[in-house]
């Protein structure tokens, strides 16, 4: 994922179909892409979705094999 210069409270938010909260990672500033560990997840549909300053700004799709 890649993401535009942060200068706010930032997060990235993963869940899946239900809207069950599965990760949450603070963004620092200036961050053009992070790294995800899966592992916890089972296979299948998942959201990410990044929130600046408490407003959902982008959200995206990802399959988990």
């Amino acid at each position: 994922f890649f993401a535009m210069v942060l200068l706010s409270i930032s997060f990235l938010i993963v869940y899946d179909l239900y809207g069950k909260r599965w990760i949450e990672v603070p963004l620092q500033k200036n961050e053009g892409s992070i790294h995800l560990n899966t592992t916890s997840l089972s296979a299948g549909v998942y959201f990410y979705c990044l929130i600046v300053n408490g407003q959902r700004a982008a959200t995206k799709q990802v399959v988990v094999d």
